[in-house]
């Protein structure tokens, strides 16, 4: 029977609990470079930035101006404010333009009476020049002027608002704007309401940019 070395017998009990020992990958893995997990969420305590959006910039959106368009001679003195601009404001019932002219003044109605009777009415008075026109007009007084960022929006040169006009029966009452521009001036009449002075500024700025080419 053939002796066994005890140092044979020692290493054969040593390299198989070696070789194991290296088959396994003993100690931790390497993680430079690894991927994180899907899934995986960001440390407490870290911050990230959040992606930049485009700002959309504010579009200012006016309102759409009133038909209509400038005349080009008092025969067309009768559209010079149409029923469309009346609605535009917030006025309704009114129709086309009447004028019943008398001398150098046109006496125009849009709903078939007068203000006095409780219609809308729009009286102008031509001039040969402004001096007589101012003349004519004459003064509103501080009671009546209206203030001068008003007078400005109309484009006037100068102008009075007068307010709950008497009609023609106790129930009817009338507000009234006065305006005089260049060789002409006018008055703009409408049924009395808490609206009517800015009714009023508004459709008298109308007149005196449509009413250019007879006023000037």
């Amino acid at each position: 029977m053939a002796i066994v070395s005890p140092v044979l017998r020692l290493l054969g009990v040593l390299l198989p609990v070696v070789i194991v020992a290296a088959c396994s990958g003993g100690g931790s893995p390497s993680t430079a470079g690894a991927t994180p997990a899907p899934g995986a969420t960001q440390a407490p305590g870290a911050t990230q930035a959040p992606a930049a959006t485009a700002q959309p910039s504010a579009i200012p959106v006016a309102d759409p101006p009133p038909v209509g368009s400038p005349i080009t001679g008092v025969e067309q003195i009768t559209s010079i404010v149409t029923s469309a601009d009346f609605a535009a404001v917030g006025l309704s019932g009114a129709g086309p333009g009447t004028d019943n002219a008398s001398g150098n003044g046109h006496y125009i109605v849009y709903a078939g009476k007068s203000a006095a009777d409780g219609g809308i009415e729009l009286d102008i008075f031509l001039f040969d020049s402004a001096a007589d026109a101012h003349t004519d007009y004459g003064d509103d007084g501080p009671l009546y002027a209206l203030d001068p960022a008003s007078v400005a929006q109309i484009g006037a040169d100068q102008a009075g608002y007068y307010q709950d006009q008497a009609g023609n029966t106790a129930s009817i009452t009338f507000d009234e704007i006065r305006v005089l521009k260049g060789k002409a001036w006018f008055d703009l009449d409408i049924p009395s309401s808490q609206s009517s002075k800015q009714q009023l500024i508004a459709l008298a700025a109308l007149v005196v940019a449509r009413g250019a080419a007879i006023f000037s």
